[in-house]
């Protein structure tokens, strides 16, 4: 009696996860977004532990007779799945627990299976129809990293077949987003060797923003994840294209990674257009790009406990004094914290350039408007204005460095001969 007194409960628990999950609450991404148009994606062994269901997942009621739906429906399925989820053997035999993990995982579709086709035409039940396709995308997501080649084509039939039945549905947007995650897994294990897995992650997200343009919170988490991911593997066009996307389809989101990929785009399309930098200096006063019409100029981002840098300070400190006398200005843009950081780094190496530094702590550091503006994620970094003002380059080497600045300043003297 207890334990289908359990089962009963258990079943009630999980049709108020498939009410949640459908209602679109709860939406957990990076991004700050809330709203009834998002969801979040519940891995089938966490639904009976997630935090905003705490409330339904109380203990179990008295012992009374227990009211169990018919044997074979859709709700006793659902109760025959939950028995798949026993835990794995104890073993250190990767070989053995492989195995087991594999044939849990089928048992598990199997049920789901059976779910989904028992709903998928019935409206009142398209809430256990969606509880059926997380798990049944979860067991696929679970085999398909195992290696499973038949797993891992399903991954993609099934978000196709699942958006093609109703583009807009909670379930088609697991579909997909379990996609998103078997990819970018393989983009975090294998990119360096196989930079198409970036390439396909920064497909899939535009996918999912594209299909699901209401779950503007999971949208641009995802853009933001492959776009950056891309970007610093020196995709640069993938990684613009996820983030022109945020731009033109979700011009007034004000989230953190909104603003971020907005500022990364602005970094990326910089060069060939005027440079508008300013901001006050060490010293109390204030300096602008504009202070130096006419004249090349050097940009260094730079810190005083940057390993790199302190690598480079000194050559590009040369070419600096070296073609001074022709007319090249350079401005510092300093991150470090601390103004004595800065003084004492000064002392050891007395750079004859003037360095933007913010007197209020909350504008230093990462928090640098200039920084934050153009969207710096590293250090060291050059860039190179000619003497129209107009940025030549946006990541200067420094094995390059003086031959880009000899050339921008050849031309510049023969602009004006």
């Amino acid at each position: 009696m207890t334990q289908l007194i359990n089962k009963t409960w258990k079943l009630s628990a999980l049709l108020a996860v498939a009410a949640f999950i459908s209602s679109g609450c709860g939406d957990a991404s990076s991004s700050g977004q809330a709203g009834s148009d998002t969801i979040k994606i519940t891995p089938a062994e966490d639904l009976e532990h997630s935090s905003e269901m705490k409330t339904a997942l109380i203990d179990p009621p008295g012992q009374t007779e227990p009211d169990l739906p018919p044997e074979g429906s859709a709700e006793w399925i659902l109760m025959e799945l939950e028995e798949q989820k026993r835990p794995l053997p104890a073993t250190n035999d990767k070989v053995a627990l492989k195995a087991a993990r594999k044939t849990q995982n089928n048992k598990i579709i199997v049920k789901a299976t059976e779910i989904i086709k028992l709903t998928h035409e019935v409206k009142e039940k398209e809430k256990l129809f969606t509880v059926a396709v997380n798990y049944l995308m979860e067991a696929r997501l679970n085999l398909a990293l195992l290696g499973d080649a038949e797993a891992q084509q399903a991954l993609y039939d099934d978000a196709t077949s699942l958006y093609e039945r109703k583009p807009k549905s909670d379930a088609a947007a697991i579909a997909s987003q379990v996609l998103w995650r078997y990819i970018r897994t393989n983009a975090s294990l294998y990119s360096k060797k196989e930079p198409a897995w970036l390439k396909e992650l920064a497909k899939q997200s535009r996918l999912f923003a594209t299909n699901f343009p209401n779950r503007e919170a999971k949208a641009i988490s995802l853009l933001y994840s492959a776009g950056r991911s891309c970007e610093l593997h020196g995709l640069k066009d993938d990684a613009a294209d996820c983030y022109t996307l945020v731009a033109h389809q979700y011009p007034e989101n004000k989230s953190q990674q909104a603003v971020q990929m907005a500022s990364f785009l602005r970094k990326m399309n910089i060069q060939g257009k005027s440079l508008q930098l300013a901001g006050p200096t060490i010293e109390g006063g204030w300096v602008s790009v504009g202070d130096f019409k006419g004249k090349v100029i050097l940009i260094v981002f730079w810190d005083s406990k940057n390993d790199q840098w302190l690598k480079q300070v000194d050559a590009v400190d040369g070419i600096a004094k070296k073609y001074k006398e022709y007319g090249l200005k350079v401005i510092g843009v300093n991150l470090d914290r601390e103004e004595p950081e800065v003084e004492s780094f000064l002392e050891k190496h007395p750079l004859a350039w003037t360095q933007i530094f913010y007197s209020d702590k909350k504008l230093r550091r990462w928090d640098n408007p200039v920084v934050k503006y153009y969207g710096v994620q590293k250090i060291p970094l050059m860039w190179l204005v000619d003497h129209q003002g107009k940025v030549a380059s946006n990541n200067v080497q420094l094995k390059t460095l003086e031959k880009e600045v000899r050339t921008l300043i050849k031309a510049s003297r023969s602009k004006k001969e």
